[in-house]
């Protein structure tokens, strides 16, 4: 489970002990660092990440609308759990270059949001996360939560809430998005319309058809939220249960390779399951680990065992889809430091990208 403790560079000080882990905490200890790593060496002098890598082909994926501040995104927060001023610097930079992709809303110049096409990034989603990205730093700079706040402000517009809620058929996840980015502002400026948006977000009603494929991110702002509102943590056991219950909790003959991972939800032409992927298991781990903190908070040790069991499958799961030292001798030596640390998009794919990176993170 993640740790929450009072100090930062609370990762760095279990490093410094290692004895002190079991030997899973340990691996996904080691496996973080080789990550962070990674998204170092994809980070270019002006701040920009290079897409990621084919192994097969050496060549860089097509880029995607979100790689960028998503990846921004998990050095911010691996340089507040390790205290590492590479990632910090990094993820600063980072943060920057995104933040010149951002345009005052028209009419108002307190709320900000991303410039490009709708078409191109969902403009909620982009700005939530880039709200998240530049929170996750343990110390913004003033100037940065100047700008996080202006973020924050357009996401907690009635009209963008109504609009998150109208997309939730085709974009499920990003109210709850969008709380967690107001939730995490909240923290350092914490102010009673963050709350009362983030409130609105998380209450968004979401179609059935889509609730699979939104519910990690809807137990993580439900967990998010359950610290400031008691009728939210009355919900936190009820998502963690249908979200754990997604898990491939046993060991499939035909595809030993999935077990402990999630599924997107999506069914496909053969009427199988879809296979479990990096991004859909990284998100259920990472809110699974949200609940868990709410659940030994409220008492119920049960449901926290339960969680951590889930967590430290799915966990296996991941480190299985990381590329290390240890697995890429077939390739180059000097080849090599472009693929150990990355993550695969999941069991039998090799591509790897920077939003399955930080999803694993």
């Amino acid at each position: 489970m993640r740790a929450t403790p009072a100090t930062a560079a609370w990762a760095r000080q279990l490093e410094q002990d290692p004895r002190a882990l079991s030997p899973l905490a340990n691996q996904v200890l080691q496996a973080s660092r080789r990550g962070c790593d990674w998204l170092v060496r994809a980070n270019t002098t002006k701040g920009i990440f290079t897409s990621g890598i084919d192994p097969a082909t050496a060549t860089e994926p097509p880029a995607t609308p979100m790689g960028q501040v998503k990846a921004a995104w998990s050095l911010a927060r691996a340089s507040a759990a390790f205290g590492d001023e590479r990632y910090e610097m990094r993820a600063l930079q980072a943060l920057l270059a995104c933040l010149e992709e951002t345009v005052e809303e028209a009419g108002d110049p307190q709320a900000r949001h991303t410039a490009a096409p709708s078409v191109v990034i969902s403009r909620p989603a982009g700005t939530a996360c880039l709200l998240a990205a530049i929170c996750a730093l343990e110390k913004p700079p003033a100037e940065l939560l100047d700008k996080a706040d202006q973020l924050a402000r357009y996401l907690s517009k009635p009209a963008v809430l109504a609009a998150m809620a109208a997309a939730s058929k085709v974009e499920p996840s990003t109210p709850f998005l969008a709380a967690h980015a107001l939730l995490s502002s909240n923290r350092h400026r914490p102010a009673s319309w963050k709350l009362d948006a983030a409130r609105a977000a998380v209450g968004v009603q979401v179609p059935a058809e889509q609730q699979a494929g939104a519910a990690a991110w809807m137990l993580m702002a439900t967990s998010d939220l359950a610290k400031h509102d008691s009728a939210a943590s009355q919900r936190v056991g009820s998502l963690a249960q249908s979200l754990i219950s997604r898990q491939m909790d046993k060991v499939d003959a035909r595809h030993p390779g999935w077990f402990g991972g999630w599924s997107s939800g999506r069914t496909l032409a053969n009427g199988e399951l879809e296979a479990p992927t990096c991004v859909a298991s990284a998100e259920a781990i990472w809110a699974l680990a949200e609940a868990a903190t709410v659940a030994r908070q409220e008492g119920d040790l049960n449901l926290h065992q339960k969680l951590k069991d889930g967590m430290d499958r799915g966990s296996q799961f991941l480190l299985q889809l990381q590329l290390t030292d240890a697995n890429t001798q077939h390739f180059a030596e000097w080849f090599r430091p472009k693929l150990a640390g990355g993550f695969r998009p999941g069991p039998g794919s090799t591509t790897l990208t920077l939003e399955q990176t930080h999803a694993a993170l």
